[in-house]
């Protein structure tokens, strides 16, 4: 396999169960060498509900490591990545986070802004940084604190921005969302929705949220409150999207679904399984970071690893966003350690010496939408997006936009 841009030597685990103990990929170090493990916690819901998309963001993450351990190891050092299971049920965060910590965990991965946002006071106690996998409006700028991706609320409004500069109509669009009760991205879409509407009110008309409890499989009673919708934006995940989506389009729904990254593309392989792409034609999608359809070094370097360590299955998980997710989250990860071992020695890595070397990350991707660094107000390394849309004829996804920045960011 082709030489991939990585700088840290690693061995991975992938475990689904309640907790687990680190699984190495191999050595890489010299023979006699001595090496000292780096502890990496992830805390996510790898058997409920977002299990499909939380498993290929750790996967994406671990290739990553295991390309890096294979062709470019730090001499001295080792990561392990330990994982624990929340099932998406908040009281088994502080648990899993007493758990990781006792591994030794010196950098905790934490997939849902909700968990890492009840952990915070841990974090700066036990000086462990996090790294998010959802950005958090709550702690933009927190010194224990980074995220990859946009901040939830972002990603809805850049879905609005993206409708007012295509549409064409004689009155304002009319936007609805149909969400899941207490399910944070639904939360944050409704929250940015609603601020976005107070602010902009001549710019579209606004359907109030329709929240479903989790689990809902039949949505008559939601497509009947939205079907006169111009456009409806879904944060929903897995079978629940699936049904959505098929259910609306055989409503005779004329309003076009528009879905966020966290409601729709991440889920996007398991609708495909669910329904036919008849049914995806013409849904939009956005998205903090390139697809599969992308001809970049980066995920050209993400699908010869699928290939490689994921042969029986690699066709499934090249369709999957969350593997593409995870592929960058460990380039900043590998990148920020590199340093921190650089700095003091793989011996003296702590988690304070993690944290400061993730604010000096500073990598410019070919084909992203910004170079992957902190700001002075947040610290989120993802701060763009762009918009594609599913075509029957074309048989995947089309970008249809350029990559562009939320208004909060006045880019």
């Amino acid at each position: 396999m082709c030489s991939r841009v990585s700088h840290v030597i690693l061995s991975v685990l992938l475990a689904v169960s309640l907790v687990a103990g680190p699984v190495l990929l191999g050595c890489g170090e010299e023979k006699g060498e001595k090496t000292t493990d780096i502890v990496v916690g992830m805390l996510a819901d790898f058997t409920g509900p977002a299990a499909s998309g939380c498993t290929m963001l750790h996967d994406g993450m671990a290739d990553y490591f295991r390309v890096t351990q294979e062709e470019d190891p730090i001499p001295g050092a080792r990561l392990k990545v330990i994982t624990y299971d929340n099932r998406l049920d908040y009281g088994r965060n502080p648990v899993g986070y007493q758990w990781m910590k006792g591994q030794g965990a010196k950098l905790m991965v934490v997939i849902r802004n909700t968990d890492f946002e009840m952990l915070v006071d841990r974090f700066v106690q036990d000086q462990i940084p996090c790294f998010g996998s959802m950005g958090s409006l709550a702690y933009p700028k927190h010194e224990w604190i980074y995220m990859f991706p946009p901040i939830t609320q972002w990603l809805a409004q850049c879905v609005v921005q993206w409708i007012w500069e295509d549409w064409d109509g004689a009155q304002p669009p009319v936007i609805g969302h149909v969400g899941i009760a207490g399910y944070a991205a639904s939360t944050y879409t409704e929250e940015a929705l609603e601020n976005l509407h107070d602010s902009y009110p001549d710019r579209f008309e606004r359907v109030e949220g329709q929240m479903a409890p989790s689990g809902t499989a039949t949505w008559s009673l939601e497509i009947d409150r939205v079907k006169n919708c111009d456009f409806i934006i879904p944060t929903l995940v897995g079978p629940s999207l699936a049904s959505f989506i098929k259910q609306i389009k055989d409503s005779g729904c004329q309003g076009r679904v528009a879905g966020t990254q966290e409601g729709l593309l991440g889920f996007y392989r398991a609708v495909l399984e669910a329904v036919s792409a008849d049914y995806l034609d013409g849904v939009l999608g956005l998205s903090y970071h390139p697809l599969w359809i992308d001809d970049i070094p980066s995920i050209q370097q993400w699908k010869e690893a699928v290939l490689e360590y994921h042969a029986k299955d690699a066709q499934q998980r090249l369709l999957e966003t969350g593997s593409i997710g995870g592929w960058a989250e460990g380039m900043i990860i590998a990148d920020a350690i590199r340093r921190a071992v650089d700095e003091v020695g793989a011996e003296d890595v702590d988690g304070t010496a993690i944290r400061d070397a993730l604010a000096t990350v500073n990598l410019s991707p070919e084909g992203w939408g910004n170079a992957w660094s902190v700001t002075p107000d947040y610290n989120i390394y993802a701060r763009t997006c762009r918009m594609h849309e599913f075509s029957k004829d074309v048989g995947d996804w089309v970008a249809v936009s350029d990559w562009y920045a939320p208004l909060v960011l006045g880019d």
